[in-house]
């Protein structure tokens, strides 16, 4: 017995001659499916919360707008200026010009969550929702997923916890570049119904870190 005359054989079917036969497992596809754009949450919020905030409804998704590649230049401690490429959210003035880390997401359990991701600077980039687990098309991870250009995720988280989001391409370097932040999903009636950024009871977006 040995390498070369093994006692046990496997029987290996030779690729020689079968070049060009193999296609990927999956094909990235250019958009996300559309899915309804008013629906019940699976887990509401009480009734009576609901009838606290007058002229809430409960029938807006959360939606989200996330820039990659949003270069700035931020200060030191040694005052020197180092150019890094961040995410911002241009619906949220303090977040509008990118933030390190990226901002803060804040979704209820059990939403469907829309995200539309715009990417500036040399392509591909993608975002990885990291422990959601959403549809392969939705998951961000490179080479399997989509890779951004522009694209709106979808998603509907089951579970509460703390989590994160970011770029899924060359990830170490786009970590140091800052392309990462903090997804917080948060139970379906957690919420401060004096914060003009709730509807219904859920907040739509809180930003910032």
């Amino acid at each position: 017995m040995s390498f070369t005359n093994p006692v046990h054989r496997i029987a290996r079917r030779s690729v020689v001659g079968h070049e060009g036969e193999w296609v990927k497992s999956f094909d990235p596809p250019q958009e996300s499916p559309p899915t309804p754009e008013l629906l019940i949450p699976t887990n509401p919020v009480p009734k009576f919360v609901a009838e606290s905030i007058p002229g809430a409804t409960m029938q807006i998704p959360n939606n989200q707008r996330v820039h990659l590649m949003h270069g700035r230049d931020l200060t030191m401690w040694d005052c020197r200026k180092i150019r890094f490429f961040l995410i911002s959210n241009p619906d949220v003035p303090e977040t509008s010009e990118g933030t390190f880390p990226g901002p803060t997401i804040r979704v209820p359990r059990g939403v469907v969550f829309h995200s539309y991701v715009e990417a500036h600077g040399q392509p591909a980039h993608t975002i990885h929702w990291h422990g959601i687990e959403p549809t392969a098309m939705n998951d961000g991870v490179g080479h399997t997923s989509m890779e951004l250009g522009q694209y709106t995720y979808q998603w509907q988280p089951n579970h509460i916890g703390s989590y994160f989001y970011h770029c899924h391409r060359s990830t170490i370097q786009h970590f140091d570049f800052g392309l990462y932040g903090f997804l917080i999903v948060e139970p379906p009636d957690a919420y401060d119904a004096s914060d003009g950024k709730s509807v219904g009871g859920y907040p739509r977006r809180t930003a910032g870190t």
